[in-house]
């Protein structure tokens, strides 16, 4: 398996994220693998330097990306594919969930701190700025700052409704001397970066459950959102789906920094849940600038994002659970090309189409041109005697669509050895060698 050096893997153990270039000094490591019933284990994974090679990106409907050489395999609903097969429009198979931590724990002040740094704070210059219009959060703000003890949070002169200073405390000299807040943002890689180069420090990934959580709750607080619209029809306004209702949820963040919206997009698949990332142009200042948008739209995902939550916030999320309540789930799905495969096992086993109708309701028919949902796969699984039905059924997989495919180039690889025969998870998919 042939991938460039920024490609990252995860370390499961720890939680830790790590590009294969630094992996290669280690020479082996542990990463996430893929069980012959679709579920999540571990492997273990040897790194050896491969050449150079022609480099593809393949980017999906979700957002993510992989880069790879064509001697990998990525996996589809039916078999292993090779890279050069792909086609924009597929499915393939990739984590719905990657429910590793690390046990690293960071007291709840930092963690606060950084979050709000990263979102709403200005690290580029030696006086450290916050912006938020918010009370509730402008107070945690500064107890937060006020807990480094030799700090001090006070209002900007030119715009004093919403920009603060961060200055030493009344008792520590004013100048030549580096507060906690500027040690703590120097550490962490912050201070000196713009918006557009911030990043989660690589230390995060690696804290407990808990601690991610509340680090992401207050990162939404800056620059994320809930949305939620429900309305009803009257009798002549039913769309062709016979629903007299239109509803709509979206939990978002918008970030300048592709690395940091990325980095996000990964850290909520460790709770499951799935997020789309896409490129948003917006105006600034007399013109427009690129941003990353991370946004979760499914209702199961929704209930999810409840563990952790937008602090200040939390009325319009409450509101976006509540339209999630009416609305029914279309998420969990699994490629049409599986009706093969079901039809012939059904013909085979001599089971009338009507009998393939899991709850019986009117309305209800045996389609074998959409793709259906994880629940009725499996259940198709045990009257058809199958088990590999009922293995997609309850899976660790999710079905994401190709939707870019590009050669980038030809760059260094290195090639990523692994004891488990039925692959293992670089940069959030999962591949398998040739």
């Amino acid at each position: 398996m042939g991938f460039p050096d920024w490609m990252r893997v995860l370390n499961p153990n720890i939680g830790e994220l790590v590009e294969i270039s630094e992996l290669f000094s280690q020479r082996t490591s542990i990463a996430v693998g893929l069980t012959e019933e679709y579920k999540l284990n571990t492997c273990n994974l040897k790194i050896t330097p491969h050449g150079l090679e022609k480099i593809v990106r393949i980017t999906m409907r979700s957002g993510r990306i992989i880069d790879l050489a064509k001697n990998t395999s990525l996996l589809n609903v039916n078999d292993w594919c090779e890279v050069d097969k792909v086609r924009i429009g597929d499915y393939l198979a990739v984590p719905r969930v990657l429910p590793y931590f690390g046990e690293i724990e960071l007291v709840k002040h930092k963690l606060i701190l950084l979050a709000y740094m990263i979102g709403d704070g200005n690290c580029t210059s030696a006086t450290l700025r916050f912006s938020n219009a918010t009370d509730k959060i402008v107070e945690e703000f500064k107890s937060v700052v006020n807990m480094f003890g030799d700090a001090k949070v006070i209002q900007y002169e030119c715009n004093q409704d919403i920009d603060y200073n961060i200055v030493n405390g009344d008792n520590f000299p004013k100048t030549r001397y580096k507060n906690g807040v500027r040690v703590l943002l120097e550490e962490t890689d912050l201070f000196g970066k713009n918006a557009l180069k911030k990043t989660i420090p690589e230390f995060l990934f690696t804290l407990r459950r808990e601690n991610i959580a509340l680090f992401l709750s207050r990162l939404f607080s800056t620059d994320g959102w809930a949305s939620s619209v429900y309305e009803i029809y009257d009798e002549t306004k039913k769309n062709r789906h016979k629903r007299n209702y239109n509803a709509h949820i979206e939990i978002g963040y918008s970030s300048s920094s592709e690395r940091l919206a990325r980095d996000l997009h990964h850290l909520l698949l460790r709770f499951g849940i799935l997020s789309v990332l896409r490129e948003k142009w917006v105006k600034y200042k007399d013109g427009r600038k690129l941003n990353y948008v991370v946004s979760i739209h499914g209702s199961s995902s929704v209930y999810k994002f409840l563990e952790i939550g937008i602090f200040g916030k939390e009325a319009c999320l409450n509101k976006a659970v509540d339209v999630a309540n009416k609305m029914r789930c279309f998420e969990d799905r699994i490629p049409k090309e599986i009706m093969l495969e079901v039809e012939e096992l059904r013909i085979e086993n001599g089971i009338r189409p009507k009998d393939m109708i899991k709850n019986r309701e009117p309305n209800d028919r045996y389609r074998r041109q959409y793709s259906p949902q994880r629940n009725l796969v499996e259940f198709w699984g045990h009257l058809l005697g199958c088990q590999r039905l009922i293995n997609l059924g309850k899976s660790d997989l999710y079905w994401d669509k190709v939707q870019k495919i590009e050669e980038l180039g030809v760059f260094k690889t290195y090639n990523l050895k692994t004891n488990n025969k039925y692959g293992c998870v670089v940069n959030d998919f999962i591949i398998k060698e040739t």
